[in-house]
């Protein structure tokens, strides 16, 4: 795993260590006040090495994973932070499983919904302009359908948006 700085040249890597045999395939940045975390998605399949991981990128090597999140059982295409969530990072995980998860800081499972089809691809739009309190999610399955998901950060509700 490394990090990049590309403000200086030539570039190098700021920070580099390995994360294991099960590489990572999706990665998201979260800097705050007093922290510098990555929250990583590993491959792996029938329950085995498909995790998340949230790494404190002050420190290296594995004293650096904060935890790891194995309720995926296979690889999660897609991890990402949601911002203004609160002063804690909270995580969404979208997985070849067909599942997203909503994770803690602590790795623990806030949330989970299941989709049909296993998924490609997710992002986090923000906040719903009617409630900062809820955040908009969008995902692709691997049958190109664009599905949209509420998280309610006060309730810890992840539900499918349906207009």
């Amino acid at each position: 795993m490394r990090k990049w700085d590309i403000r200086v040249k030539p570039f190098k890597p700021v920070i580099e260590f390995k994360v294991d045999t099960n590489f990572a395939t999706t990665a998201d940045i979260w800097v705050g006040d007093d922290s510098e975390l990555m929250a990583t998605g590993h491959r792996g399949f029938n329950n085995e090495g498909a995790e998340v991981k949230l790494w404190d990128l002050r420190n290296f090597g594995e004293e650096a994973v904060l935890f790891k999140f194995d309720k995926h059982e296979f690889t999660p295409e897609s991890v990402r932070f949601l911002r203004d969530a609160g002063p804690k990072p909270l995580i969404v995980s979208a997985s070849k499983d067909a599942s997203i998860c909503v994770i803690d800081e602590k790795g623990e499972l806030l949330a989970k919904d299941t989709n049909l089809n296993a998924f490609a691809c997710m992002e986090v739009l923000g906040s719903a302009p009617w409630d900062n309190n809820i955040k908009i999610i969008v995902a692709a399955d691997i049958k190109q359908k664009i599905l949209m998901y509420t998280y309610n950060t006060q309730t810890q509700e992840l539900r499918p948006y349906n207009q």
